[in-house]
């Protein structure tokens, strides 16, 4: 089992992120890994705010591999991280 103790996912962009959609793949363009639990997610960060959100899976059902984490927004493009939950530089869809 995997349960970090969170990761800080921060707007560092000029424009809010609305609903960030976070999600956890076994790999990148990959398959989700399920079942994932979030403390939160379909979260809402004005520029400059943080949260810190806490992921638990199995590692197993990862195969073993470091997850990728996609944090898409409504409004934004994709923020992406390899082996946490960042959601940085967002900035708005043209």
């Amino acid at each position: 089992m995997c349960r970090g103790d969170g990761s800080n996912n921060q707007n560092t962009g000029i424009a809010i992120a609305f609903f960030v959609h976070l999600r956890a793949l076994k790999e990148q363009g990959g398959d989700d890994i399920l079942p994932v639990i979030f403390s939160d997610n379909y979260i809402s960060l004005a520029p400059g705010e943080s949260r810190v959100i806490k992921c638990t899976y199995s590692t197993k059902n990862a195969d073993d591999t470091t997850p990728y984490f996609p944090t898409p927004a409504w409004n934004l493009d994709i923020a992406e991280s390899n082996g946490d939950c960042g959601f940085e530089d967002g900035l708005p869809k043209e």
